[in-house]
């Protein structure tokens, strides 16, 4: 029988999975044409993406060729690199400054940005997939 905490986790867990599932479908359904129309509107030229999971890797597949994508932040991914985008961590490498981070977990959302503020100026945009995707489709 679990306890309390680990019913949080697994809860935690089950709702993770399941928006990374929700956004990867909305991510299918988008035309690459459209990100690539949002940006340039917004005078976004360079971006980094927050995360490395299967919605990040799905977002970079979606806005490659067309649109490049600097580097990659991960917190446990640092050091590797996704074809030939570094993968770089919050707290051991030097993050280049960019137009605009988009962040693919959206369960984390307040908190990574809240981190990201640490690295930025306040020229770099924040840009949460779920909402982007909202703001596009």
């Amino acid at each position: 029988m679990l306890n309390r905490k680990e019913k949080e986790l697994k809860q935690r867990e089950e709702n993770r999975q399941y928006e990374n599932g929700r956004l990867l479908k909305r991510l299918k359904e988008c035309p690459n044409r459209a990100f690539k129309n949002y940006l340039k509107h917004h005078h976004i030229k360079t971006i980094a993406v927050y995360g490395a999971g299967a919605v990040g890797k799905e977002l970079i597949k979606q806005l490659n060729p067309s649109i490049p994508v600097d580097y990659i932040i991960d917190k446990f991914e640092g050091g590797k690199k996704l074809g030939e985008i570094p993968i770089l961590q919050l707290r051991f490498d030097f993050l280049p400054e960019v137009d605009a981070v988009i962040i693919t977990p959206c369960h984390e959302l307040e908190f990574i940005q809240f981190q990201l503020c640490n690295y930025y100026s306040n020229n770099c945009k924040f840009l949460a997939l779920d909402a982007l995707l909202d703001s596009i489709l």
